[in-house]
């Protein structure tokens, strides 16, 4: 009895607790300075409308200074998102994979900035 007890115990624990993000399979260095700037150029140039410059917010709610997985960017991106009245076209047949992946570089680097606007 003790032994079913701990394992449902175990059980019970091991399913309330979050799993750690998924290592993002990116074919580039997210870290990368390039690929960052890469990046924020492209979301300059077809983010900001939407999510403000740098990421501030604007029709939709900031992104910096958020912890994003980056497996979440990358799908969001390529497939596009709806959420009430917001719409987010799918970006996969606009830009490759690496340019996606560049603008999951330059969104992560919005979460290590020192200050938020």
């Amino acid at each position: 009895m003790k032994n079913l007890i701990a394992t449902l115990g175990m059980a019970l624990v091991t399913a309330t607790t979050p799993a750690l993000p998924a290592q993002a399979n990116s074919p580039i260095d997210l870290m990368a300075q390039d690929h960052i700037d890469n990046g924020s150029l492209r979301f300059a140039q077809n983010c900001t409308y939407c999510h403000g410059a740098n990421g501030i917010g604007g029709k939709h709610r900031k992104l910096q200074c958020r912890d994003f997985d980056p497996e979440y960017l990358f799908f969001t991106i390529s497939e596009g998102l709806e959420s009430g009245s917001f719409f987010m076209p799918p970006w996969a047949d606009a830009f490759s994979e690496e340019k996606r992946w560049e603008l999951v570089a330059f969104l992560m680097s919005l979460g290590r900035l020192e200050t938020c606007d």
